[in-house]
């Protein structure tokens, strides 16, 4: 149905600077309407193809609910900022079903799949300034660092450099790394956290070489305080 749907609109019509300099208010008012329509369609059939919970957030729900009044005009710039208003939770949503299915085990096609969806809604839409302002490094960095994805997320930072603003990519995970190992070794959950910071290190860290000597140091820490917890039965707390 969707793609029905798909085939009765013009192909990028709304977004012609044609169609933006056009002077005729009946013309550029249904340009807007469509672009609209358009978008919601798109939208829809991501959702349908990422969506792995049931539920979305209440400021797209109120996206889709919305119905537009015939009675007013809506330009192109109109429909455009519509689109801008929805465009971030959209996109989280996606890098956020993204980030749940690689979790549950990796899949190099996903990984396409997730690159090329996000790059033509990107095209389509906004003119590529999703992929150049940073936000996708913003969602996906912190949400495949808390799965413990870090094949996938070494991938994606080596196939997609321009999604991410590097300083602020290791900020994230010199913290996340940090708190990791940073844990209390003679319990359970401690050794479990300090494993993860040490997987995180061995995957992460060769594409990082700014933080050699962060990750060094953390590594010499943890070494010392696992040898005095099994050895000479110091508590964490002493160290």
């Amino acid at each position: 149905i969707i793609w029905s749907l798909f085939e009765l609109l013009p192909f990028d019509g709304f977004l012609s600077e044609q169609a933006e300099q056009s002077e005729a208010k009946e013309s550029d008012s249904r340009n807007g309407l469509i672009g609209l329509l358009y978008f919601k369609l798109v939208a829809v059939q991501l959702f349908h193809k990422w969506r792995c919970r049931d539920t979305i957030g209440c400021t797209l729900k109120a996206f889709f609910r919305s119905e537009l009044n015939r009675e007013i005009v809506i330009t192109s710039n109109d429909c455009k900022e519509h689109i801008s208003s929805a465009g971030y939770d959209i996109v989280a949503f996606v890098c956020g079903s993204f980030s749940v299915q690689v979790a549950r085990g990796y899949d190099e096609n996903l990984l396409f799949d997730f690159i090329s969806d996000t790059e033509e809604l990107d095209r389509r839409f906004f003119s590529g300034t999703i992929q150049s302002s940073g936000s996708l490094g913003r969602l996906l960095v912190p949400s495949l660092l808390k799965r413990q994805s870090f094949d996938t997320l070494r991938a994606v930072l080596k196939l997609q450099q321009k999604w991410f603003d590097k300083d602020h990519v290791c900020d994230v995970i010199r913290s996340f790394v940090v708190d990791r190992m940073s844990s209390d070794v003679s319990s359970i959950y401690g050794r479990e956290a300090a494993a993860v910071g040490l997987a995180c290190m061995k995957v992460i860290g060769p594409l990082f070489p700014e933080l050699r000597d962060v990750f060094e140091h953390q590594h010499r820490l943890f070494d010392a305080k696992n040898f005095a917890s099994d050895t000479m039965n110091i508590s964490n707390d002493v160290i």
